[in-house]
């Protein structure tokens, strides 16, 4: 990983939500880098980008798992607990699909969509 490609495409308008065909955004990828202590000073820097310029720290990928819950390391864990910051709207969208609480079609598309990111 290179911090500065990283910081260079997020300027460039990158999107840090994006999903790969697992649904794995950038944060997902990230957290699971196996040389987290050599790297340390890159992989912390690249979690700040990420979430500095708005990457979603509680979106789930199609396996439902967080980054949190994707991180391999103690390293990658802590870097990012330290950055979360989940509003009461996550933390909602989260409760909604953990209780499996129905709301297709009783809420607008929108939230919909947002929820199904939890």
């Amino acid at each position: 990983p290179n911090a500065l490609v990283t910081k260079l495409l997020l300027d460039c308008g990158a999107d840090v939500n994006a999903v790969d065909h697992e649904g794995n955004t950038p944060l997902h990828v990230i957290v699971q880098y196996n040389r987290p202590i050599s790297d340390f000073l890159t992989l912390h820097s690249i979690i700040i980008s990420l979430v500095e310029a708005g990457a979603h720290t509680d979106m789930t990928n199609k396996q439902k798992k967080t980054a949190l819950d994707k991180s391999t390391t103690g390293v990658s864990e802590i870097l990012l607990k330290t950055q979360m910051k989940l509003s009461l709207k996550c933390l909602a969208a989260r409760a909604v699909r953990v209780h499996r609480i129905s709301y297709r079609n009783q809420i607008p598309k929108a939230l919909e969509e947002f929820v199904e990111f939890h």
